[in-house]
């Protein structure tokens, strides 16, 4: 019972509420209106006038306030027109009958009332939903009375694309794209009484914003029994997002194509010094001064396409997140130092003047001095490669508040201004001609922005256009209240410890036969006992009868991987002492922690300087 009451209440007080009171307004007006007129009317339709109000609530409000009218003139009459000493007495045999009858006509008519409430209730439901659905997906509909020109529109065809719910199609041609108006003309003409639907797509300038939308329209033209035009009705989308991100992936791709094909370009151009070289070494007539040079080159271009490589996986690792910094405390300059050293060669291979200005006071960074010291190169070899020959580049920095700005600044090529927002987007190149001549894959920007955004700071690019040079300015927050820890050196410079000779039994194991054979020539020239086998089961069967002090495996082979041959050996009492070592192409981090899972005890990626295998091979067992 409390329940009902609330809901009672909640109904008078809330958004039908109203309906309730203009059901008791109507009935109170006509009651007045009925004892106004009782000297004229005496005793005839005494309760006639309230069967208006009963109608009035009804169709304002449905059921429920056409009831409650029906209740409110009941009573009325009954002490207005029955109760002795009332405004009007009606002292008749068939005055109950009569108000009966008025209930019964006031119950009909609230459900007849309510049943059209209902129904308008739904449809004003159905055209909300319908205006919802069609602002959500961003289309308008439209009625179109072709011999006239008028164009009737849904309401949101003004708020979304600019253009008056009652307008004309001379208004709308306007809008459109000149480039678009024949193409839509000829596809509404195209339409015939045997197939009368149309499918159009075009571009308008939304009038309030100037901004270029891009609409699909798909119709139906209505014809007369002449076969002429009438009329047409249709709905307009608009594809916008959907045509700019189809211009973003086919931007994407096609410069995934050109990425691919720089790739192939800068791996090709280090493999044909290698293949020179070569030739030149199976000719032993010529003097030993050109192997050595032969050699040198060979090494050279090598370490260059481990780069390349490098640099490719680094930046798939931070693309996706798997790049782990390793911070501590270091110093800005002996950073600096390191980069210069390293870009030193292609400044001077170019003749450039390289000016570098720094604090003198220790600016102190907590940073990874490895990635921070591959920022800087990748901008100072980028400078390098786009200033002409004899140009300029200087790196200057300073401490602004709480962080140091590096400024890397070239007299070289510069950037064009449409291209400054997108010099640090993967595959994004500044002219492919000009990347062609200079080098490079195009990824280093991307590299240097992922590398500085883990270090928590900013990197932006400046330029005054064509042929202007370029700035690069790194922001990098400094490290508060503790000093730098020694830097030393990098690995490439750092002097290796002398280490003894000593033999080893070592069995090499690779699918790549010419790897494999390679690789066991150079370690029996280093003084060991090899041996090589193809696959993973091979080298088992191998390891088993001659108990290798080192296992060389490589991870992705046929019949059995390196991952399921390592964890074999170690199950045998034989192998649980000997040394096993992933030499292989995978890197990842994943790829380390599943040889290192198998039983590996090191894991080393393709190629592999000399010096650093034969300081596993000659660690104590």
């Amino acid at each position: 019972m409390e329940s009902a009451l609330s809901r009672i209440r909640d109904e008078l007080l809330g958004a039908r509420g109203f309906a309730y009171l203009f059901a008791i307004a109507v009935t109170v007006a006509a009651l007045i209106a009925r004892t106004l007129l009782s000297p004229w009317l005496g005793e005839r339709a005494p309760i006639i006038l309230l069967v208006g109000p009963v109608m009035a609530a009804g169709w304002y409000g449905g059921f429920g306030p056409g009831m409650f009218a029906t209740a409110i003139g009941a009573v009325a009459a009954v002490f207005l027109f029955r109760v002795p000493g009332g405004p009007i007495l009606i002292d008749q045999p068939h005055g109950w009958a009569r108000l009966l009858s008025f209930v019964g006509v006031g119950l009909l008519t609230s459900l007849m009332c309510g049943s059209l409430h209902r129904s308008r209730q739904r449809m004003r439901d159905s055209e909300e939903r319908l205006r919802f659905a069609l602002a959500a997906a961003r289309l308008y509909a439209f009625d179109w009375d072709y011999r006239t020109g008028h164009v009737r529109r849904t309401e949101n065809a003004d708020a979304l694309f600019g253009l008056n719910v009652h307008g004309t199609s001379d208004e709308f041609l306007d809008a459109m794209d000149p480039d678009d108006r024949i193409a839509f003309t000829r596809a509404i003409e195209a339409a015939t009484p045997r197939d009368p639907y149309y499918q159009a797509d075009y571009r308008i300038t939304h009038r309030p914003s100037g901004e270029r939308l891009f609409m699909s329209e798909r119709g139906k033209v209505e014809f007369d029994p002449e076969g002429r035009p009438l009329r047409i009705v249709g709905v307009v989308t608009d594809v916008t997002d959907l045509k700019r991100a189809e211009e973003a992936l086919l931007d994407a791709d096609r410069r995934k194509d050109e990425f691919i094909a720089m790739l192939a370009h800068e791996l090709r151009n280090p493999l044909a010094p290698i293949t020179n070289a070569v030739q030149i070494l199976r000719q032993p007539e010529h003097a030993a001064g050109a192997h050595v040079r032969a050699r040198e080159i060979i090494e050279r271009q090598v370490r260059h396409l481990t780069r390349l490589l490098d640099d490719l996986l680094d930046v798939s690792r931070i693309t996706r997140g798997k790049l782990m910094l390793k911070k501590t405390r270091v110093e800005l300059q002996s950073v600096v130092a390191t980069a210069v050293e390293s870009s030193r060669p292609l400044v001077d291979e170019h003749g450039h003047e390289l000016v570098v200005r720094l604090p003198e006071q220790p600016v102190i960074l907590d940073a990874d001095p490895t990635r921070l010291a591959q920022i800087f190169l990748n901008l100072l070899n980028n400078a390098a490669r786009y200033t002409d020959r004899g140009g300029k580049i200087t790196l200057e920095a300073e401490c602004e508040g709480e962080e140091v700005v590096v400024r890397v600044k070239d007299t070289g090529v510069g950037i064009p201004p449409e291209m400054l927002p997108r010099i640090f987007d993967m595959f994004t190149q500044v002219g492919r001609s000009l990347e062609r001549a200079h080098g490079g894959l195009g990824i280093g920007l991307t590299l240097v922005r992922r590398l500085v955004d883990l270090h928590g700071g900013r990197i932006e690019a400046r330029s005054e256009g064509a042929g202007k040079g370029s700035e690069f300015i790194t922001r990098l927050p400094l490290a508060i209240g503790a000093a730098a820890e020694p830097s030393g050196t990098s690995a490439e410079t750092a002097p290796r410890p002398q280490q003894t000779r000593t033999r080893r039994r070592v069995l090499v194991v690779d699918d790549n036969r010419e790897s494999a054979e390679s690789l066991a020539m150079l370690l029996q020239m280093g003084g060991h006992d090899v041996r090589t086998a193809y696959d993973g089961i091979q080298g088992i069967e191998l390891a088993s009868a001659w108990w290798p002090d080192v296992i060389l495996m490589d991870i992705g082979m046929p019949r059995m991987n390196g991952y399921e041959a390592a964890q074999r050996i170690r199950a045998e009492p034989w192998g649980r002492k000997v040394r096993l070592i992933a030499l292989t192409g995978w890197g990842q981090a994943e790829d380390r922690r599943r040889s290192a899972a198998a039983g590996f005890d090191a894991h080393l990626t393709k190629p592999i300087e000399y010096e650093s295998l034969r300081t596993w091979l000659e660690r104590p067992a």
